[in-house]
């Protein structure tokens, strides 16, 4: 995949970061020779990263650190044998109440070579606690697949009285690490254990390899929780004996990946003519539950279409001021494309007011300035004079944010905006 990247032309740099909890494995790639030509080139980096405990990863060499609210673009992950290695919850369903078996292990004769020759596994059970994990989805997920949910181990479906299952309480939770380095828009390929077959006979269906051991997951179980926040697990109906390939995308307008982005693709594609209204009213009805990243979205999704713009300004005018730097710099970028591909054709009102005053609480002043600048019918309306106004206000000229309101007022004698005076120079 590397040698692949180095051969790619993208907008943006790629980067492959190998991660490892265990610093012993990132030590021996850094020193092995096949990997050290693309570790100078930029292409590759490493860090020691737990997806469980840690919420920042720092990359070694470029001394990069992803941590929520730095990263702009999407990011894709790569999850090969992750989960079967951690930690998972076993349970136990008995007609409602739900039962928590403690594993433990006894030394018999006999067994297994190495560290687990002589190891006999036992269980403990014990009634769960009302909130086991005190988060209310995951708590809620838990009962709902111990009341008869997705398939369980070894792929069997239990009978109706009685559940035994693992709850991949560690793969959830690095999932929410994954979602919150990339602001929600990650894609993530995973290669994982199935169950066997005939796992009912065997305990917890457990792979032991050498001094470690890996079990089965159920990705249904991840798919209802992600499900719930408009991500989408993608399943191939065909899988090997021993491993199931995946793929989850979340907060991207692609593919259906989302159930706002599919019933927008549904009006797209439906009705031509009425394309953006249709969009535009959706944005409406969801306006309340929109995010940011959702609104940036849907503009890529129409094509950047200036139309749509006042369909999600409200949105981006909410969200705008308080986003982190990386992100507003996104959303300045998607604005000025929607200007750039802006044409004044008969039935487009002229969106350079509303781009330059999206742009302006993003703070970028002087780009709002540049876009006001190019359209000529801001030169001739007061509102987009005092919008001017205050740019230059925040740019520290006060000379040319009074000239601004001179000529807002000279434009418009009325204009009720001109009580309140720009804000003073920074």
């Amino acid at each position: 995949m590397v040698r692949r990247l180095a051969d790619v032309e993208t907008p943006a740099r790629i980067v492959y970061v190998l991660t490892d909890m265990a610093e012993s494995n990132v030590d021996s790639w850094r020193e092995n020779p096949n990997l050290r030509p693309y570790l100078e080139a930029g292409l590759l980096d490493l860090a020691v990263f737990n997806p469980v405990t840690d919420s920042t990863l720092v990359c070694e060499r470029s001394r990069a650190v992803l941590r929520p609210g730095s990263v702009v673009n999407p990011v894709a992950a790569i999850a090969n044998y992750l989960f079967c290695v951690q930690r998972q919850d076993l349970y136990l369903s008995k007609m409602g109440p739900i039962f928590e078996e403690w594993v433990g292990w006894e030394r018999t004769a006999g067994g297994r070579r190495g560290f687990f020759a002589g190891l006999k596994f036992v269980t403990e059970m014990a009634p769960i606690a009302s909130g086991r994990y005190r988060e209310p989805r995951v708590d809620r997920l838990l009962h709902d697949v111990a009341g008869g949910g997705p398939v369980g181990l070894a792929g069997g479906i239990a009978p109706p009285r009685s559940r035994r299952f693992l709850f991949p309480i560690d793969p959830l939770r690095s999932l929410g690490t994954l979602s919150g380095i990339s602001g929600g828009r990650f894609l993530l390929l995973i290669g994982e254990r199935t169950g066997d077959p005939d796992g009912s006979a065997r305990f917890l269906d457990m792979g032991v390899h050498g001094d470690s051991i890996s079990l089965p997951v159920d990705l249904g179980i991840i798919d209802r929780l992600w499900r719930e926040r408009g991500a989408t697990l993608l399943r191939s109906e065909r899988c090997s004996e021993r491993l199931e390939v995946a793929a989850m995308i979340s907060g991207v307008a692609t593919g259906g990946a989302s159930r706002l982005s599919s019933k927008l693709e549904e009006i797209l594609s439906d009705d031509p003519v009425g394309t953006i209204t249709g969009a535009g009213r959706l944005c409406e009805d969801k306006a309340g539950t929109l995010s940011l990243i959702d609104a940036l979205d849907l503009l890529r999704a129409v094509e950047l279409d200036s139309r749509f713009l006042d369909y999600v300004a409200p949105v981006l005018l909410r969200d705008l001021p308080g986003a982190p730097p990386p992100l507003r710099a996104e959303a300045c970028r998607v604005l000025k494309q929607v200007w750039e591909g802006y044409f004044a054709l008969d039935g487009n009102s002229d969106v350079s007011i509303s781009v330059a005053g999206l742009l302006a609480a993003a703070e970028d002043h002087a780009e709002a300035l540049a876009v006001l600048g190019s359209s000529d019918a801001a030169a001739i309306d007061p509102r987009a004079r005092y919008l001017a106004a205050m740019c230059h206000a925040s740019l520290g000229d006060p000379d040319a944010a009074q000239e601004a309101v001179d000529s807002a007022r000279d434009l418009d004698p009325g204009f009720a905006t001109l009580r309140h005076p720009p804000p003073p120079a920074k």
